[in-house]
């Protein structure tokens, strides 16, 4: 079995329209990319991924409903993040990511 790389939270980043806007009702979509402290990213498969979801809304209250679907793609050695918005406003997205192993 491959070894499992640590990736570091001040280089991996998230990049896509999804995390500036989205429709209500309307899937949207965003990657995320896990970079290692060398600078080097990561492929999907060398990377144990858990992460965890939460929303808030624009007074800072959090709310559950939204689920957020996570695809693997290779090719470009990211996640792939989907999810469908159900109430409109501004939402803060917090994104966290734990290592295993």
């Amino acid at each position: 079995s491959k070894k499992k790389s640590n990736p570091c939270a001040e280089l991996s980043f998230a990049t896509g329209r999804g995390l500036r806007q989205a429709l209500l009702n309307v899937e949207a979509e965003f990657e995320l990319y896990a970079v290692d402290s060398q600078g080097l990213l990561l492929g999907t498969e060398a990377v144990a991924w858990d992460l965890t979801w939460e929303l808030f809304d624009e007074s800072g209250l959090q709310f559950a409903g939204i689920k957020i679907a996570l695809e693997h793609i290779k090719a470009t050695r990211c996640c792939r993040a989907r999810y469908t918005p159900t109430r409109p406003g501004n939402y803060l997205l917090a994104i966290k990511t734990t290592v295993n192993g």
